[in-house]
């Protein structure tokens, strides 16, 4: 059994939407490029909704939205701005109170120039990974749980999924696992990261576990930084405990943090 890397951690705080926020792009580009993020890319992306109302016919409705992309020069670490959130995100995770500072210092900078109003919801997400020589290997560290049936299901298992969603304290917490026989999977919505992903897990060739863990909270405020730095500790908190829930004792004794 190898040691679980945090290979990817998100942070996203969605506030009041900016319909100009375009004008903004290129005074925070710079600053952020100041601050090592120097690579810098604009896409469009097509969003699709299926409305109805009553008995009338259903139409779809379809916008295009822009996001702004930017990253290191490794395109390890970046954030992603859209007109109503921004994310920071990492494939080369140290630890939280250096990624909770960077998200700071980015929302900072922003509202330096946007002067945001409100915020409407702050998450974090957490995806671990797990690697053993056997299926059986994972049972020794990880909930069963989260493993899955494959010792009472007939054949050779090719992936198992599972998923548990439950609310405590006005926060939302869901917990993902991805088991794959004998090759890393990536959940389906991080099909299109544009972060480099660490190449050894891609080149693994044995049984894999991906846990994917995230927490959010869906409240207004005032934007003040103070607040948002609250909120993050609390959600850091949650997705802890949740990662120790996760283990069995032997597990917890290897990977206490």
């Amino acid at each position: 059994m190898s040691n679980p890397p945090v290979f990817y951690f998100l942070i996203q705080v969605r506030f009041n939407p900016v319909t100009q926020m375009y004008q903004h792009v290129s005074a925070f580009q710079e600053a952020l490029r100041r601050d090592g993020f120097a690579d810098f890319n604009e896409e469009t992306q097509l969003e699709i909704a299926w409305q109805q109302a009553g008995a009338a016919q259903p139409s779809i409705q379809e916008a295009h939205k822009k996001r702004w992309l930017f990253s290191d020069m490794e395109k390890k670490s970046g954030f992603v701005l859209l007109d109503d959130a921004l994310i920071y995100h990492t494939t080369a995770y140290t630890s939280f109170s250096e990624c909770k500072a960077a998200m700071l210092g980015a929302l900072a900078l922003l509202n330096k120039d946007v002067e945001l109003n409100f915020v409407q919801r702050v998450g974090m997400r957490y995806l671990d990974h797990f690697s053993a020589d056997s299926l059986a290997g994972f049972g020794t560290v990880l909930h069963p749980g989260l493993v899955g049936l494959f010792n009472d299901v007939p054949g050779d298992m090719r992936h198992s999924y599972s998923e548990t969603v439950s609310s405590v304290d006005g926060l939302i917490l869901v917990l993902k696992s991805f088991l794959s026989s004998a090759s890393f999977m990536l959940p389906p919505d991080l099909q299109g990261m544009t972060l480099a992903l660490p190449e050894k897990l891609v080149r693994l060739r044995t049984p894999q576990i991906v846990l994917d863990s995230d927490c959010y909270m869906e409240k207004r405020f005032p934007f003040e930084i103070e607040v948002i730095e609250g909120h993050l500790d609390q959600l850091h908190r949650q997705l802890l405990d949740l990662f120790h829930r996760s283990l069995t004792e032997q597990g917890r004794k290897l990977w206490q943090s």
